[in-house]
């Protein structure tokens, strides 16, 4: 009997712009009863070889090849193959927003006698359709409620974002019809119903919907009438031969209506405003084309489809006239719509995202943001520092699909400092946290912390954050910024509570943006290493923490552009430097008012910058390295005797000890210390 309990599913076809995101979004679970079945449809692009790359990485990882026949043939393929007690698909352009296999083993525990479950999703776009019942939670259907609700269960057409018993499948002979090239899950998940008892509907989501571009039910071109066609006459022969004559023109006019609108989405925002003539053309033509021509002459149930859709329809279904004025129509109501939303929705959440030649690296980022439920209560400001690439026109996308969250500055390059002290200026959020454009969100955990930003009293947030590596991004290492019984407390601190047991990480924070508001832009502009003055300034103006135990950031380390690669900190040792200086500045002129516990979290972080650049000077050869470090020391004795003594109460490390037995010694074995650090490896030349 096999010990594997989730078979994942993936039909792999010239996917790898996406495959990599796709693969280790599943394999980031340590599971080891789930298996990942990967079937290479024929690619002639370097899928393949992606696949195989990661496969010598996590041997849950299968492959399959075969000659190109299809998403239907390859997931038959998949299925046959398929060990699993419960079946998911999985598409290699989506991927999966959160770890959902601990809440598939609860749900399941929780309805034994179910076969299917059905979850919500998230798509990348703001067109998609709300296809699905979000009342309904937990709910179960019997075999009779299924037939009586088919409309509403045609719906849910995909199958992904699925949970499906694979006995169940194998005993019915389920497979995917391969004839079909649309629709063909949809015939799927209607076959299942016609034996299943019961049917779970969660609002739980955790399957994020990519809407490519390239996917075949998003290109317009003369076939696809005649090959969606094709698929509502088997539609419409389904019905008849399942006895669901009560409901057969209803869901049949309703789903080929449905697809009018999706041709109208598709249309309205495939192509740029300059080529509108173009796109109402295009759309012309799909509906003047069976079976939309016919269904257009019959009477509609505009009940069935929100104000807007209804319009749509109206327009579609008379003449040229009232067609021509359609998306007019569109633009209009979704302008109306996104103007009432600015004033009336309050935003939990700003989300600064400095960008500086990021164009590759941003969709990644901006993806992982604005696929979070709530992403109405966020405002994102990508802050454009001066980019030469297309870093531009990659945010003026987003700031398209998302006109009432994602907002672009663009400004000449000032530094990461420029882009903070930009994006507080404008924030009208509550809270307020930064997000460097090559790192990523967690996408389910974002959720969860503006449902707590919604209700918390608290000045500053700490959430832990994932350091991940850049050549192996399955390996993540988590960061506790605090006392582990701070996060089991889970309750609102003083800071004099826990001064003892925080510590300032950039990437775990998230301040009241009243705190940053107080500091006045002050973040130093045009230098590097200014993420220590983001963290420290504000303290002063924080009187309550709040310490969560799910982490939020995913911090991408090793490339060699980073900042904090050691070859970029002895290149720009001076900026450090500079940082460091106005740390201790700061710290020596601190108000009176500033009480003891704020006083000694300032002063845990500074002490960290201080040993930072003994370590970055004790890396430079010659006795360049030598005076620059004597006169270091030299100046922080003078300048800050009290820091200066502290310094080895937190030393930890090969590189700060050996540092600070050269300091004992007045550095005159300085090069004596860099060949022992060689040898012993902490120093890589």
């Amino acid at each position: 009997m096999s010990n594997i309990k989730y078979s994942i599913i993936i039909p792999v076809y010239n996917a790898e712009k996406f495959l990599k995101e796709c693969l280790f979004s599943v394999l980031s679970s340590d599971r080891s009863d789930i298996e990942i079945i990967a079937i290479d449809d024929g690619s002639t692009d370097n899928s393949l070889q992606i696949l195989k790359s990661i496969q010598s990485l996590d041997h849950r990882l299968m492959i399959f090849s075969q000659k190109n026949a299809g998403v239907s043939a390859a997931r038959n393929k998949g299925l046959l193959e398929a060990t699993g007690e419960w079946i998911l698909f999985l598409d290699s352009d989506d991927y999966f927003t959160t770890e959902p296999f601990n809440y598939f083993d609860w749900i399941i525990a929780s309805h034994i006698n179910c076969k299917v479950f059905y979850f919500s999703s998230k798509a990348d776009k703001a067109i998609s359709m709300d296809l699905f019942r979000q009342d309904v939670v937990l709910a179960t259907l019997g075999t009779r409620g299924i037939k009586n609700e088919f409309t509403e269960l045609c719906q849910f057409s995909s199958v992904w974002s699925r949970l499906y018993n694979s006995n169940d499948i194998k005993t019915n002979g389920m497979t995917f019809d391969t004839d079909l090239v649309m629709g063909e899950d949809l015939f799927f998940n209607l076959k299942i119903q016609s034996f299943v008892k019961e049917i779970v509907l969660s609002t739980f989501s955790y399957y994020f919907y990519r809407n490519n571009s390239d996917s075949i039910t998003h290109k317009l071109n003369t076939e696809i009438p005649l090959k969606d066609y094709l698929f509502q006459h088997k539609l419409l022969k389904y019905c008849e031969s399942n006895n669901f004559k009560k409901v057969i023109d209803l869901a049949y006019n309703k789903s080929v209506l449905e697809g009018i609108l999706v041709s109208c989405n598709t249309c309205f925002h495939r192509y740029p405003w300059n080529q509108y003539i173009t796109a109402r053309r295009a759309f012309f033509q799909f509906i003047n084309q069976e079976p939309y021509k016919t269904i257009l002459k019959k009477k509609i149930n505009y009940r069935d489809f929100n104000i807007l859709q209804g319009t749509i329809l109206w327009c579609a279904k008379h003449n040229s006239f009232f067609r021509a004025i359609l998306f007019e129509v569109e633009l209009l109501c979704i302008k109306i719509k996104n103007k009432k939303e600015r004033c009336l929705m309050k935003k939990i959440l700003t989300i600064s995202v400095a960008a500086y030649n990021a164009a590759r690296d941003l969709p990644k980022c901006l993806d992982s943001i604005t696929a979070c439920l709530n992403i109405d209560k966020i405002e994102i400001f990508i802050v454009d520092d001066g980019s030469t690439d297309a870093t531009r026109d990659v945010a003026l996308k987003y700031c398209i699909q998302f006109p009432q969250s994602v907002f672009l500055i663009s400004k000449k390059n000032g530094g990461h400092g420029s882009t903070i002290n930009a994006s507080i200026q404008k924030s009208s959020a509550t809270f307020f946290k930064i997000v460097d454009a090559d790192d990523w969100i967690d996408t389910a955990n974002l959720d969860k912390l503006i449902g707590y930003l919604e209700g918390t009293s608290a000045d500053m947030i700490l959430n832990p954050y994932y350091e991940v590596s850049a050549n192996q991004q399955l390996n993540k290492k988590i960061v506790f910024p605090c006392n582990q019984t701070l996060i089991e407390n889970r309750k609102e601190i003083s800071i004099a509570d826990c001064s003892n047991e925080i510590y300032l990480y950039m990437h775990s924070i998230t301040f009241r943006t009243a705190c940053l508001k107080k500091c006045g832009p002050i973040i130093d502009e045009h230098c590097f290493y200014v993420d220590a003055e983001y963290t420290v300034f504000p303290i002063p103006y924080v009187n309550t923490v709040a310490c969560l135990e799910y982490p939020i950031y995913n911090y991408l380390l090793g490339t060699q552009t980073q900042s904090m690669n050691m070859k970029n900190l002895q290149k720009r040792r001076d900026q450090h430097l500079r940082v460091t200086k106005r740390l201790v500045d700061f710290y020596n002129n601190l108000s009176t008012n500033v009480s003891t516990a704020q006083k000694n979290v300032i002063r845990v972080r500074i002490i960290g910058v201080v040993i930072l650049q003994y370590i970055i000077l004790l890396t430079v050869d010659g006795n360049v390295g030598k005076q620059e470090i004597k006169e270091y020391d030299l100046w922080l004795n003078d300048t800050s005797p009290e820091l200066y003594n502290l310094v080895p109460q937190y030393a930890e490390g090969g590189y700060i000890k050996v540092a600070l037995f050269a300091r004992k010694t007045k550095f005159i074995f300085y090069s004596v210390y860099r060949t022992i650090l060689k040898k012993l490896h902490l120093i890589k030349e």
